[in-house]
């Protein structure tokens, strides 16, 4: 993981597997949320960055519904 940051990566990974989602879309959101940087519009992702948090927003919302 270049320019990310490991223990948040590693957060996100735990919090995403209690939500009973796919491994390969944890593993992708993870790594998205690792390099999320607050200084830069939509934390510097990218358009299918932000649709894969989404597809997890859609998974976590289906769980509570």
């Amino acid at each position: 993981m270049s320019n990310s940051d490991s223990s948040l990566y590693q957060a996100c990974v735990e919090a995403l597997t209690d939500q009973n989602l796919p491994l390969e879309l944890i593993q992708q959101a993870s790594e998205i949320v690792s390099k999320d940087n607050p200084d830069l519009p939509n934390l510097g992702r990218t358009a299918q960055e932000q649709e894969v948090i989404n597809e997890v927003v859609r998974h976590i919302n289906s769980n509570i519904a």
